[in-house]
């Protein structure tokens, strides 16, 4: 937090919402796709096929939709 002459200019990291395993868990999986894109001659349905058939229900809903995933 920033403050000049006694008045706060700017607040820097305040967050307003309870931090998200299933966030967590989409990013890790994320990372996974792009590591295994780089490291194999994978077609991208592969990738990303190999990558989340195993991944937990529970937090489907935060990782990305396929088409985004072929963005990576």
């Amino acid at each position: 937090m920033a403050v000049a002459n006694r008045e706060v200019v700017k607040t820097i990291n305040m967050h307003s919402h309870e931090p998200s395993a299933a966030k967590v868990a989409a990013d890790k999986i994320v990372t996974k796709i792009k590591k295994r894109a780089i490291e194999t001659q994978e077609s991208t349905f592969q990738v990303i096929n190999e990558c989340t058939q195993y991944s937990d229900v529970t937090f489907q809903g935060a990782l990305l939709n396929q088409q985004a995933l072929k963005k990576l």
